[in-house]
């Protein structure tokens, strides 16, 4: 109707553009310009495909919102170190020194763990990332990641608990892959919890799979569970749906595996990531 309305008042030789929006599943540009052909008036439109290009924008946005946060945690730490310091005119304290250090490296490292995430994640949807694969044992992975996780933000007043059917199973995957996908998982459960909840991960092995489980008790409403993977998807105020759609796009295009979600009043919620079991370590004989 716009369209058309606009050729009515003679804006026959510029081009309209409009952007489209329904719902979530479709973003375009609709163009159209007037011509005439052999007397007679034609209307040739277009419609392009722009959900890619609006998307990257809002992740770009929201990512840069979280990198500026974190680099300015960083600036208030060493900021206040600094005020201590001049306000002393004394030696530094070295307790005060030694602490603003902790978390200044702390911080730096949340923020390079954001970035590399991120870089991750657009590679796996762009088609481009190149895993290396290796062949590990999961039970280091996972308490390496439970206990990286207990170190941020969202951890703050909350427990992580860890239990491992079999601490000797072997995987065979891209390590630092399979370590981002988990750690985003861990995150999104503590994220969903309240102060004092714990989030627990678990590992079983069933049928030749290793499947590590993150539970927590917050439900997911019935209505979002069947979008929770789709891209754009998210329920947070700043969230990008980057993170549980790239999740799955590794798991499943890169590592060989499989992940899926259950949620419910009764039983919480829990994230299961399905690989293949290589091996299990060769354990050393009875004396």
């Amino acid at each position: 109707t716009a369209l058309l309305k606009s050729h009515v008042h003679g804006k026959a030789d510029n081009a309209a553009d409009f952007a489209l929006t329904y719902g979530r599943s479709l973003s375009t540009a609709f163009k159209a310009t007037r011509i005439m052909l052999e007397g007679e008036e034609f209307i040739v439109a277009s419609f392009v495909d722009i959900g890619d290009q609006i998307w990257r924008q809002d992740v770009e946005r929201i990512f840069l919102h979280d990198i500026m946060n974190t680099a300015a945690a960083v600036m208030g730490i060493l900021e206040m170190a600094e005020l201590h310091d001049e306000a002393a005119r004394l030696p530094t304290d070295d307790t005060i020194m030694t602490e603003s250090c902790r978390l200044a490296r702390q911080w730096i490292g949340f923020l390079t763990e954001e970035i590399l995430s991120y870089k991750t994640m657009m590679e796996a949807d762009s088609g481009t990332l190149e895993p290396r694969a290796s062949r590990f044992r999961l039970f280091d992975l996972i308490a390496q990641t439970a206990e990286a996780a207990e170190h941020l933000p969202c951890a703050k007043d909350r427990r992580i608990v860890s239990e491992y059917c079999d601490k000797d199973v072997l995987v065979t995957c891209d390590r630092t892959l399979l370590g981002t996908v988990l750690m985003n998982l861990v995150k999104n459960a503590l994220e969903a919890v309240s102060q004092g909840d714990e989030v627990r991960v678990t590992c079983v092995c069933v049928a030749g799979t290793a499947r590590i489980a993150v539970w927590n008790a917050s439900v997911i409403p019935e209505a979002h569970q069947h979008h929770i993977f789709q891209r754009m998807f998210t329920t947070k105020r700043t969230g990008h749906g980057l993170g549980l759609y790239g999740s799955r796009l590794i798991t499943e295009r890169y590592l060989g595996g499989s992940i899926d979600c259950i949620s419910g009043a009764r039983t919480g919620t829990t994230f299961t990531i399905g690989l293949p079991i290589t091996a299990l370590v060769a354990k050393a004989p009875a004396a």
